[in-house]
């Protein structure tokens, strides 16, 4: 006899319980009460509205924030949770599974209605001829189906013909059936043809991403939408579908600045102190004074055993053939000195000590290139090469991370403008090819990102693109390399934090792409495939006019 599973032990219950209460003590003090339930219930995959209510409040009673706990039984948050629960319920509409589910059910019924269709087929092979009833109605379904699109001559001598009920029951079926399970082909723009790649996003829905982002009452793919009509110039990032929040953006100058803050919030870098538990004890004694010599000389006193001190060393060595003959970093080296020996001497050691392999100088963006190859018939047509990066971030055949870099002193500003525009458009390839790469195998997971950085001058600003209704570019860090002897300190040491953490960042989106995922089947697949097939692929920008002096 097989018996019957147990109920969860008071001690499953506890331990989740527990987790609750860490997550309200963590998190509780840093964010409002929405973030923090919102939060809660995506964690702890809340389902019930009631129930997830309920452990909200008890997990705020439980850890002393009893105001947090009173807010939680107001009208206005109790309307808030029902507008939560309903998107996500129809998110979940919308969903691959349901989708799937949807097409297997027609299948199963085209495929009985073959299957009498067959059946009949023979029995009127059997019958007289001119007493088909199959052809009988095969011809009126015909005539109903095509009828909208015919211009009839002579309507008024015609005999109107009743459908079939059969007919009138799938008909309305499929016109009460969701825009997820009909043909997801996006529509061109109504007033200058462009397609717009966020205005049908039900596709991204399928790959396992959201497609709806409110921020405070704000419908920002609404508000996206709006703005990209009037910006859709050959070098916008708009006309591509990519909403820009970096500083002094477009798009962020036209939202309102308290939805514009939220909006531009990205979530915290893992805990670098924790992974690394020497690192602050280590910079306190090193970053005692500011000067490079005094910096040096505390780095070589450490153990080059530590991860950290080697990472350190590094930095100082760089810098030791320029400071053994000057105070200043000289003003006449190149863009690839500049940016190989000392730039990317800051960014790439965290990422090996990540385990993360990078490559730098002229690398091939390997997503540019196979969107420039998507519709060539490479039998009859010329393979054409794609852009390069400066520095590329990779796991497997995935490069998660992409650089951009000037000169280091008097860059022309519109390098800057150049290397940000073709970086986001690089960033925008990428997270589609990953997409493509990941679908082979599974759904890929949801909030999917990529990530850039360009360096001008002696700032680097680090970006991160994911989808969310629209491709997001956000920026989350600035880092400031240092070029004199005397504020040497300070600089290195901030900089290397933001190095640290950015590689954490790659991390874990690695991690999170590991994670084990349903296997799916070759039909689940073929849906992924057609979801991938209608992203709009990046525009192609003409080029920039140049004249001979």
């Amino acid at each position: 006899m097989v018996k019957r599973p147990n109920k969860r032990d008071s001690n499953e219950l506890e331990q989740e319980y527990e987790e609750r209460r860490q997550y309200i003590r963590e998190n509780a003090p840093l964010m409002d009460l929405e973030t923090l339930a919102k939060g809660f219930f995506t964690k702890f995959n809340a389902n019930s509205k009631s129930a997830a209510h309920d452990a909200l409040h008890a997990s705020l009673h439980a850890t002393g924030f009893e105001q947090l706990a009173k807010e939680t039984k107001l009208e206005g948050f109790k309307t808030w949770m029902t507008n939560v629960f309903q998107e996500d319920k129809k998110n979940k509409k919308l969903s691959l599974e349901k989708v799937i589910k949807r097409h297997r059910t027609r299948l199963q019924t085209s495929g009985v209605i073959k299957g009498a269709q067959f059946i009949q087929s023979g029995m009127d092979l059997l019958a007289p001829e001119g007493s088909s009833s199959a052809q009988a109605v095969s011809k009126e379904e015909e005539s109903e189906e095509y009828e909208s699109d015919r211009t009839v001559s002579h309507s008024a001598q015609k005999t109107p013909r009743t459908p079939h009920p059969s007919r009138k029951a799938g008909k309305r079926k499929r016109e009460a059936e969701p825009v997820a399970a009909q043909a997801l082909t996006p529509n061109e723009d109504a007033q200058n043809g462009d397609l717009d790649p966020t205005q049908y996003p039900v596709h991204f829905a399928n790959l396992g991403q959201t497609i709806v982002w409110n921020v405070d009452g704000t419908d920002m793919v609404q508000e996206f939408r709006q703005f990209r009509l009037g910006h859709l110039s050959p070098f916008s990032l708009a006309r591509d579908g990519i909403a820009d929040l970096t500083l002094n953006s477009t798009f962020s100058k036209a939202l309102d600045p308290a939805v514009l803050s939220i909006a531009r919030r990205v979530d915290p870098a893992p805990d670098i102190y924790k992974r690394w538990p020497t690192l602050e004890a280590i910079c306190n004694r090193v970053f005692a004074s500011d000067h490079y010599d005094q910096v040096a000389t505390a780095v070589r006193s450490e153990s080059m055993q530590d991860p950290i001190a080697a990472y350190l060393f590094l930095i100082i060595m760089a810098y030791w053939q320029y400071f053994q003959f000057h105070d200043e970093v000289p003003e006449n080296i190149n863009e690839r000195e500049g940016f190989v020996g000392l730039t990317w001497t800051f960014m790439q050691t965290p990422l090996t000590m990540y385990e993360i392999e990078s490559r730098y100088m002229d690398i091939l963006i390997t997503a540019v290139e196979e969107r420039r190859n998507q519709d060539k018939d490479l039998l009859y047509e010329m393979k054409e090469t794609g852009q390069f990066a400066d520095a590329v971030a990779i796991r497997g055949n995935q490069q998660l991370l992409l650089a951009e870099a000037a000169l280091i002193h008097n860059p022309k500003l519109e390098k800057r403008l150049q290397d940000e525009f073709k970086l986001a458009r690089a960033m925008r390839d990428s997270w589609i090819s990953h997409v493509r790469s990941i679908s082979n195998l599974s759904v890929p997971p949801r909030g999917l990102a990529v990530f850039g950085s360009v360096s001008f001058k002696d700032e680097t600003k680090v970006m991160i693109m994911d989808f969310q209704g629209m491709f997001r570019l956000k920026q989350f860090d600035l880092f400031t390399i240092p070029l004199r002897k005397r504020d040497f300190g300070i600089k290195m040491r901030a900089a290397v934090i933001s190095c640290l953490e950015l590689a954490a960042r790659l991390h874990e989106e690695i991690e999170r792409r590991h994670r084990p995922r349903p296997a799916l089947g070759f039909y689940e697949r073929t849906v992924l495939a057609d979801a991938i097939h209608l992203i709009e692929k990046t525009t192609s920008t003409p080029t920039k006019t140049s004249k001979r002096k």
